[in-house]
This record gives structure tokens, C-alpha cells and sequence, in this order.
């Protein structure tokens, strides 16, 4: 009511899964807007039809480049619309099964330094696609 009284727009609601602080049935259940989570302790609530996929799919056709020729890391709930995207879906060592089981390949944790070690292998497997390695 609050942002509709004054006319903005629900960007994102973000709190702790303590059911007994929040009604996570009643939120989810709201009309027009989505429950999920960025880790095992908080929840997100946002719009219908916004998720990290369909942002991901507008920077691809904004930069000309197919989907099937990107690649994503994630690590959360939050993050499988991007993973099921993606051309190349990589899920970190730490991220829970779903996301894992959305993944072709799986980086090495948070702590380990997960995202650089995708980055650069993408990268490399790039440049030997290209003929640019021996």
C-alpha cells in the first residue's frame, strides 16, 4: 500500500526466512510479485517476471550477442532463471543441489576464489575456439 499510495515501483523486499517475524506463505502468495532467495538465512520478494535470466537476456540483445554463446555464475536460488539462460551454466561449489543440478560445470567455492577461476576459463576456452593457443 505504502508504495502504491505514492506511486513507485516494487524493486525488491528483502528480509530474513524467521517465519514467525514474517509471513513468507502470505508473501509469496501475493498477486504480482515472486518469493526466492539469495542464501539459506534471508528471502527476496520482487516482481513477477523480473529475474536475473530476463536481465540477462536484454544485456545479450542489447550487446548482440546470443544467449548461447554467454555464460553465468551463481551460487543461489536467485540465480537459476540466469543459469537456465545461459549458454554455458556454471554453479559455484557452495551453491546448494538445484543450482548445482542447473549447472554443466562447477567452479570452485566463494572461498576459493570460484568466480575468477570460471571467468578465466571461459576465457581461455575462448581464445583457443579462436586459434589463438598453439
Amino acid at each position: 500500500a505504502y508504495l502504491e499510495e505514492r506511486g513507485l515501483p516494487l524493486t525488491k523486499v528483502h528480509g530474513d526466512w524467521n517465519q514467525a517475524r514474517y509471513p513468507l506463505e502470505e508473501l509469496g502468495a501475493l498477486p504480482g510479485v515472486q518469493l526466492t532467495a539469495s542464501n539459506d538465512h534471508d528471502f527476496e520478494l520482487v516482481p513477477d517476471r523480473v529475474d536475473k535470466g530476463r536481465a540477462m537476456a536484454l544485456i545479450a540483445l542489447l550487446y548482440g550477442v546470443p544467449l548461447g554463446e554467454t555464460a553465468a555464475v551463481g551460487d543461489s536460488d536467485n540465480d537459476l532463471s540466469m543459469l537456465r539462460a545461459a549458454g554455458l551454466p556454471i554453479a559455484m561449489g557452495n551453491a546448494p543441489a538445484a543450482v548445482r543440478e542447473a549447472a554443466r560445470r562447477t567452479a570452485p567455492s566463494n572461498q576459493e576464489e570460484g568466480v575468477a577461476w570460471a571467468i578465466s576459463r571461459c576465457l581461455e576456452e575462448n581464445e583457443w575456439e579462436r586459434g589463438e593457443k598453439g
